[in-house]
């Protein structure tokens, strides 16, 4: 048999012993441990995904020897299968050994042993042949992993271009550099690397939060620079910040490649499972001068992370020197919007052969880009727009220059407290350190200066979010995170117009309705006659939903929209905007009747769901309302994830402040009021 024959003929004899049918729809696991049907389906699927990343066959073949051992390993007879049918044990045992046999014909052994001649080479000549790396070389399992593994990072590593050229002329050797550098910038990352011989250079890249930490292989052959790196990746820019388990995301990359990712010191609880920054050390780390330092020698790392990394620089030159990989467009960094040509600059100096470089091109954001219709490329889903009354009332009035914020990490940024905040019934108490820069339009302040307030000097405040200039990629990539940070920095700036606004009509408003209420009380008298009276839901904007105090939904769509409780009874305890009633009676500990004076016995609650049901019970149009509630609903929703979706800032960020008014009224009649009502308003008619 020829190579492909024999390891057809392998893989027909693993399906065969395996006993396993993994084109099968549904498998048996074991609860309570040893192997399953559906742990040897998974075997099957590293096979076969082993032969379909390596063309050589090698590592299907290393994949396949390691997988059959560890099935034979858990395969287990009982003695009265042995006593029952010995024949189809001998013959199952003379099958295992001729897999056996196959998967390590001399063919399949002489593409290993050159393999791992070639890793023992490359160990040795780059200083790399410590005893204990060199043992693992021998692991021909162990090599058979690993090998996947390379494979798979060499696909899905995100890859980034920043500079397209001549490549180094045919015959050149590409350089690998013997140690693990660090940077604190992207920016220092790619001018370094137009310096550094052509060849491949792994450098970690260390961000403030340990856990958004990322490794690159800094690659340059001739006037062409790639960047290929394990960043996270997020559905939207401020995804990083709203994770509940950021050490999840964090350990999923770990495992999904060989960086060698203890060189950050994180700690890892056990009880938690989950890993861990020391704060003392994290806040001390901060980068001054954000140069490059040197780490460890890559021949110090562990033997795992060795061998994968000397792989990686073989599937690398493949990739990017043989193969001539072309990104087709070009990435760029966040600073790169400010600073158009630094990285050009850098080529230069050092001579590479770029060809037509194309600047990074992005003008200030202006209102005019900032509208829903312009920036529905960049947010993807509108959420439900259901904050477009503000939106269309304040928009103009936000500052086009928190649209173009960008930062190195080195400040936050951030508007006051709204005009009349209150804190406990107090004036806002809110402080800005004393080194934070004051601008007309924001206040920006280093992070550490800013720890040493107190919290409460720093509520009420609006967080606004910088462009990093530390982010990276393509132009379209750039331009739709910097529109999506725009987008929430417009939010904010509208919440606190919307606020300061409130604040300052808050009172008057419901003095207003209040009144209006109020001299449109028979009409609440006609609607108490009936004791109770339910409509259907009806949103009159999008994003609209209904809170009732009592939490009462009916499955035909239905709310209390008024509902009778007997004083001695339970009362939902909600807030109510307006009490109707003649006094307190304190001998009594009751409210009096609002038509007798006498001690209520019920409380009628009206309880409104949207702007027309207000203007109903004000018993005037809805456009005769005060402006700020003719959009009126109890609460607004957004429909999405914002966690895992990238959604219109304008849907989650901002908050009708008009919603916190529930206009509830409570409605105190005593037994011989209610009898009063109910002769004077039939119920019929009040009902209709």
């Amino acid at each position: 048999m020829n190579v492909a024959e024999k390891l057809s003929a392998a893989l027909s004899l693993w399906l065969e012993l395996s006993e396993v049918d993994p084109c099968k729809k549904s498998f048996a696991i074991k609860l309570g441990g040893g192997m399953s049907d559906w742990d040897v389906k998974k075997m099957h699927d590293l096979i076969k995904e082993a032969l379909e990343l390596d063309d050589s066959n090698t590592t299907g073949v290393l994949m396949l020897d390691a997988m059959s051992k560890l099935y034979f390993d858990n395969r287990n007879f009982s003695i009265t299968q042995l006593l029952a049918d010995p024949a189809r044990t001998k013959a199952y045992v003379e099958k295992a050994a001729l897999l056996c046999e196959l998967v390590r014909a001399p063919e399949f052994m002489e593409q290993n042993k050159r393999f791992v001649s070639h890793l023992r080479t490359a160990l040795k000549m780059y200083g790399m042949d410590m005893d204990a790396t060199v043992a693992m070389a021998e692991d021909l399992h162990e090599i058979g992993y690993l090998r996947r593994d390379a494979f798979r990072s060499i696909q899905g590593l995100r890859v980034d271009q920043f500079l397209a050229g001549s490549p180094e002329p045919a015959g050149t050797t590409p350089v690998y550099h013997g140690w693990v550098h660090q940077f604190w910038n992207i920016n220092s990352l790619v001018e370094a690397a137009c310096k550094q011989p052509s060849g491949v250079t792994l450098s970690l890249i260390r961000d403030p939060d340990d856990l958004q930490s990322y490794f690159v292989f800094a690659i340059r052959n001739g006037g062409n620079l790639y960047l290929l790196s394990d960043v996270p990746e997020h559905s939207h820019p401020l995804q990083r910040y709203m994770s509940r388990r950021p050490d999840r995301d964090f350990s999923s990359r770990i495992c999904r490649n060989w960086f060698p990712y203890d060189l950050l010191e994180l700690k890892f609880d056990e009880d938690a499972e989950a890993f861990y920054a020391d704060e003392v050390r994290r806040r001390s780390l901060v980068p001054k001068n954000q140069t490059v330092d040197r780490l460890k020698a890559i021949g110090d790392l562990a033997p795992q992370e060795v061998l994968w990394i000397i792989m990686m620089f073989d599937l690398i030159v493949e990739k990017f020197w043989h193969k001539g990989y072309q990104a087709g467009v070009l990435s760029y960094t966040g600073a790169m919007i400010r600073e158009k040509s630094p990285l050009l600059n850098a080529a230069k100096s050092a001579n590479l052969p770029v060809t037509a470089y194309q600047m990074l091109e992005l003008p200030a954001l202006t209102h005019d880009d900032m509208t829903l219709t312009n920036v529905q490329e960049a947010v993807k889903s509108d959420g439900g727009n259901p904050n477009a009354w503000l939106e269309a009332r304040y928009a103009d009035q936000v500052a086009p220059e928190l649209f173009n914020l960008l930062d190195s990490g080195a400040s936050k940024f951030y508007l006051p407290p709204a005009e009349g905040a209150m804190r406990n019934g107090s004036p806002n108490d809110h402080k800005n350190h004393e080194l934070a820069i004051v601008l007309p339009n924001y206040i920006a302040v280093s992070p550490k200066d800013d720890r040493k307030l107190h919290p409460w000097h720093k509520e009420g405040r609006y967080t606004l979010h910088a462009m990093p200039t530390t982010s990276f990629g393509t132009r379209d990539e750039l331009e739709k995170n910097r529109i999506f940070l725009a987008r929430h920095n417009q939010a904010m700036a509208i919440q606190r117009l919307a606020d300061t606004e409130y604040n300052r009509r808050k009172e008057s408003v419901i003095e207003w309705w209040s009144a209006r209420v109020s001299e449109n009380l028979d009409y609440l008298l006609s609607l108490a006659a009936a004791g109770s009276v339910r409509r259907v839901f009806e949103p009159t904007e999008a994003g609209c939903c209904a809170a009732t105090a009592d939490g009462y939904h009916y499955v035909d769509g239905t709310f209390n929209f008024v509902q009778t409780y007997e004083a001695s009874g339970k009362f939902p305890s909600a807030m109510k905007t307006l009490n109707l009633h003649q006094g307190y009676l304190y001998g009594r500990d009751n409210f009096s009747c609002m038509l007798t004076g006498a001690a209520s016995s019920y409380r009628i609650l009206f309880q409104p769901q949207n702007a027309k049901q207000l203007a109903e019970l004000a018993g005037c149009a809805v456009d005769e309302m005060p402006d700020v509630l003719q959009h009126w609903s109890p609460r607004r929703e957004y429909s999405g994830n914002r966690n895992l979706e990238r959604i219109d800032p304008m849907a989650w960020v901002l908050r009708d402040p008009w919603c916190k008014i529930g206009f509830r009224i409570v409605l105190f009649l005593s037994k011989r009021g209610l009898a009063q009502c109910k002769k004077k308003y039939p119920e019929s008619a009040a009902v209709g």
